[in-house]
């Protein structure tokens, strides 16, 4: 039997209540948000480039900076990537690194902290970690950031 027009309404209603809230407080707000703090763009402009790109905030970036520098590739010819997919905590003005304020050299990929994924340049991530005296093969590393403390096995 073909269901009623109320049953189809209220079928209707009933989805687009879960995806107003999807939109306003679930997984897809926070998408958006992600794409929008690192891209500085509007909320309908980071829903498209998500939509556009199954959800995939990472995709929806790199399509994002791709087209606003002209090319197809993100940030264009030459010009470092400004923003980590790992955490999503660079800005696109944000291209040095918090401890040392050297610019990211642009062969080399910033290393994202996994306690708290912020984002520093490999030297001071490599002088952070350097094993301490007396404990030895192993080194406790304490994040700057978050004060976390990790130890961290070195190789010999």
């Amino acid at each position: 039997a073909p269901l009623g027009s109320e049953q189809v309404c209220e079928l209707v209603l009933t989805w687009l209540r879960g995806l107003t809230q999807d939109y306003r407080i679930g997984p897809r707000a926070a998408k958006v948000r992600a794409v929008r703090d690192v891209c500085r763009c509007s909320v309908r402009e980071a829903c498209y480039q998500l939509g556009a790109r199954g959800w995939d905030v990472e995709a929806a970036m790199m399509s994002f900076y791709g087209r606003a520098s002209g090319s197809g590739s993100p940030a264009g010819a030459g010009a470092p990537l400004s923003w980590s997919s790992q955490g999503a905590r660079l800005r696109q003005s944000e291209v040095d690194c918090p401890i040392c304020a050297e610019p990211y050299a642009s062969g080399a990929r910033p290393v994202v902290i996994k306690c708290c994924f912020q984002v520093l340049c490999k030297a001071c991530h490599e002088r952070l970690t350097q094993p301490a005296a007396g404990v030895w093969p192993e080194s406790e590393f304490q994040c700057p950031f978050c004060r976390s403390v990790e130890r961290q096995a070195s190789a010999v």
